[in-house]
């Protein structure tokens, strides 16, 4: 494990985003029953200038949010604390702009970013995108995989467009804000 963190650390150094894609982060099978415990909480969120799509800000899955938690903690050799949590399903038509993300991480400028993508099934659509201005991190939507963004300068973040191309498919996404504790 220490090599592979020495590797990790070195792409997040080395990158001009701040940010890794990360894979691998749990099992299918605490996917699909986060999938379950996570669709029922799930609520509307419709802005047009903004985005379209279910989120929760309530639902708590401590073992995984420790463990992403820690893992970030590893990665950027500081100890992090989750802020908030915030779930999200998208389906065809569904979006969240920059202008969305303004609000979504509003009061908390100076933080990092984890990610999950605990769908059942990879698409072509449903990419995360963070922009420095300068610098652009793709992340794909590819199930069990994950980011881990430095967002503690300007860093703004937008869900690409899901497309007819996905047919029935949903995108679930776990995002953690974590802080310097």
């Amino acid at each position: 494990m220490p090599a592979l963190l020495a590797e990790l650390r070195a792409y997040l150094a080395g990158s001009p985003m701040r940010g890794l894609l990360l894979e691998g982060l749990i099992p299918q099978e605490w996917a699909a029953g986060m999938r379950e415990r996570v669709r029922p909480l799930l609520r509307p969120h419709m802005v047009a200038d903004r985005g379209k799509y279910l989120f929760d800000e309530t639902h708590d899955e401590p073992e995984v949010v420790r463990g992403m938690t820690a893992l970030a903690s590893d990665i950027v050799e500081a100890s992090l604390i989750p802020r908030r949590r915030r779930w999200t399903r998208m389906a065809h038509g569904d979006y969240a702009m920059y202008k969305d993300d303004v609000l979504v991480w509003d009061g908390l400028d100076r933080h990092y970013e984890m990610v999950l993508d605990f769908s059942e099934t990879a698409t072509v659509d449903g990419h995360v995108a963070w922009s420095s201005g300068d610098h652009l991190l793709w992340m794909p939507q590819v199930p069990l995989c994950g980011a881990l963004v430095d967002r503690r300068r300007k860093v703004m973040r937008y869900d690409r467009y899901v497309t007819h191309r996905v047919e029935t498919a949903e995108i679930f996404r776990l995002s953690l804000a974590l802080e310097v504790a």
